[in-house]
């Protein structure tokens, strides 16, 4: 699915407000603001950019945590699976990162675990 505020609008059921921060977030144009991060998160210094803004758009979006989906070309130093925000339901859409692809995207998990093998 495209990434649009309106999308996101629409598919997260979320206010106009929250939606155009989460497409910021998404699209990389606004930084994470540290302040919305839950501080269970926040002692963890080697989490990147990426995961902050994870973190943020979990909390705007009221989803459950961010978790990850392995690869089958996950090492130690290189991770190419999915984090999303946990929606509680793997075919509800939601906000993922695509570590391989380095992108952002709009999406179920269980859609993209369907579609390909390549994920743990």
């Amino acid at each position: 699915m495209r990434i649009t505020a309106k999308n996101i609008k629409d598919n997260l059921h979320v206010d106009q407000d929250t939606a155009a921060r989460v497409y910021g977030l998404m699209r990389m144009t606004v930084e994470p603001d540290m302040d919305m991060v839950d501080d269970r998160y926040k002692p963890f210094h080697s989490y990147d950019d990426i995961e902050y803004r994870l973190f943020e758009i979990d909390m705007l979006i009221g989803t459950h945590g961010v978790e990850y989906i392995g690869h089958l070309d996950d090492s130690m130093y290189e991770v190419k699976g999915i984090s999303y925000c946990n929606t509680g339901d793997a075919y509800a859409c939601t906000v993922m990162f695509d570590h391989k692809k380095h992108k952002f995207m709009l999406t179920s998990w269980g859609d993209i675990v369907e579609r390909s093998s390549k994920y743990l």
